[in-house]
């Protein structure tokens, strides 16, 4: 994992956004976030992966079919702080997001600090076997997604792989997850705490964070006071381009 200079500072009421999986016509609700967003932008934006099904900077048909959302994340990024972190489902994302710090996965953790703690930041598919890691470093090369474009006629390549996606469920408990975890941290940097998405569990510890997928839970993670709060998404019937926050309780 790459070292860096120095910690970015988490700022009071930054929002932590993983796993909305946006999918045209099958899962939107990215839309009435990203105005809420827009409406009240928060001091610092933090998107920690997965955001799209399927975003590949490179490859022109899946810019294309999430069109809309990336020019709100435009929008969004000339007026607050965005922070990028890509995930297995949206990669080589620079380009697409020029006023964004976008963090490639090779650079992930990023170290943040806050109110005196050190906390490791990443979307969270690191440290997940060999196999794996060979499949992410080949299939984010600019060699390879040139060949699978020549290959993708009529889109057929990735009509299927959002198909396939579009059938996973996004709810699904990890059975033993807080062991995978206890090994997991061990992988890690000197830190006070790990914030991850990827596995969609919603799972808070003293020393580890599992964002909760916004594609399933519909809600964010708001850090207020030194503490970090799910909060969830609620549509304001009566002005339905205006979605408000609800906030369970807080999570330190």
């Amino acid at each position: 994992m790459d070292s860096q200079n120095s910690p970015i500072s988490l700022k009071d009421g930054a929002i932590f956004v993983a796993d909305v999986h946006y999918q045209r016509g099958i899962r939107q609700e990215l839309d009435h976030l990203l105005q809420w967003l827009l409406h009240q932008p928060p001091p610092q934006l933090l998107l920690m992966g997965d955001i799209f099904d399927l975003l590949v900077g490179t490859v022109p048909s899946t810019i294309e079919r999430n069109s809309r959302p990336i020019q709100q994340l435009r929008q969004l990024s000339e007026l607050t702080e965005c922070h990028y972190f890509e995930g297995n489902h949206d990669f080589n994302l620079a380009s697409l997001f020029p006023k964004m710090r976008v963090y490639p996965r090779e650079v992930q953790p990023v170290i943040f600090e806050a109110a005196g703690r050190r906390i490791a930041l990443a979307h969270g598919d690191l440290c997940v076997g060999s196999c794996y890691e060979y499949y992410c470093t080949w299939i984010r090369k600019e060699s390879i997604l040139r060949l699978l474009d020549i290959f993708n006629v009529g889109d057929w390549i990735v009509e299927r792989v959002l198909r396939r996606s579009a059938q996973k469920n996004l709810c699904r408990s990890i059975p033993r997850f807080h062991q995978i975890i206890e090994r997991k941290l061990a992988t890690y940097p000197r830190v006070d705490l790990i914030i991850e998405g990827h596995f969609h569990q919603n799972y808070f510890t003293r020393r580890y964070i599992n964002l909760p997928a916004f594609g399933c839970t519909r809600s964010v993670v708001l850090y207020q006071n030194r503490t970090f709060r799910e909060v969830a998404i609620i549509e304001w019937r009566q002005r339905p381009s205006r979605p408000l926050l609800a906030a369970p309780s807080p999570r330190r």
